[in-house]
């Protein structure tokens, strides 16, 4: 079914509007990147973090304090590998910031959106 002129216009208006307010937000629901593939990296990170889970599992059934303690170490570096694979893939950090940590990224946001008012 295709849209009246009329509706055309408002959503077009609708869209200025969103862009004027919140460009970025704008600029994510235009690209569709909000719902992208996990990247391999962080798959890789997941799927090592649950080989060190079976590990710690296998220790508690086997009884062997070494093997759990692999597992746990396991596990800790696939979160940590999964993590920072994460954290790279959200871009580097704005000037003067001290990383990309969810603070810094509200101080962006709210920074952007300001600027524009």
């Amino acid at each position: 079914m295709a849209l009246s002129e009329h509706e055309k216009r408002i959503l077009d208006e609708l869209g200025m509007d969103l862009s004027a307010e919140d460009p970025r937000f704008a600029r994510l629901l235009i690209s569709g990147s909000a719902h992208r593939w996990p990247s391999r990296r962080t798959l890789l990170g997941v799927l090592v973090a649950l080989a060190g889970i079976v590990f710690l599992l296998l220790s508690i059934a086997l009884q062997a304090t070494i093997l759990g303690v692999a597992g746990f170490l396991i596990m800790i570096s696939g979160g940590s590998y999964a993590w920072e694979s994460k954290m790279l893939a959200g871009g580097t950090p704005a000037q003067g910031s001290g990383g990309p940590t969810f603070i810094n990224g509200i101080k962006n946001h709210w920074g952007e959106k300001h600027r524009t008012q």
